[in-house]
């Protein structure tokens, strides 16, 4: 009978891999990328494409909490803040924000493809609300 040294291993083959490393692996690779992902989409999802102009001026009270922001989407669809609305509740919703505080200027984020119809009736939305200051939201390229 032949004797093993002591530091000599049976050489055997391991043809498995281990699921914990791999999923572990795994994760390391693909939450990063996950995270990137999920944040470019939700940027170019709350945002409306807005147009782009090389004269465009920085309007810091547009940021502000009870500042009047008044959306007009792609498909016609009008939003006060962050809520959908019918058009007909828009000049009441401001009156409303002016009773409140709110500055006398209604800042309009119209994305570059929204219908002209659909700003035009938010633009005489403003004016029966007794409103004369409007802004335009853009970009700069």
């Amino acid at each position: 009978m032949k004797m093993k040294k002591p530091n000599q291993r049976n050489a055997k083959l391991f043809g498995g891999f281990g699921i914990f490393p791999f999923s572990l692996v795994m994760l390391l690779v693909f939450i990063p990328c996950f995270v990137a992902l999920h944040s470019e989409m939700l940027c170019k999802g709350c945002g409306p494409d807005l147009p782009t102009l090389r004269t465009a001026i920085e309007l810091p009270n547009a940021q502000r909490e009870d500042a009047i922001n008044v959306g007009v989407q792609r498909d016609g669809a009008i939003y006060f803040g962050n809520e959908k609305i019918v058009p007909t509740e828009l000049s009441g919703r401001i009156a409303t924000a002016i009773a409140h505080g709110s500055e006398r200027r209604v800042y309009v984020r119209a994305e570059g493809r929204a219908p002209y119809g659909a700003v035009k009736l938010v633009l005489r939305q403003v004016g029966s609300a007794g409103i004369q200051n409007v802004s335009f939201m853009s970009e700069q390229p």
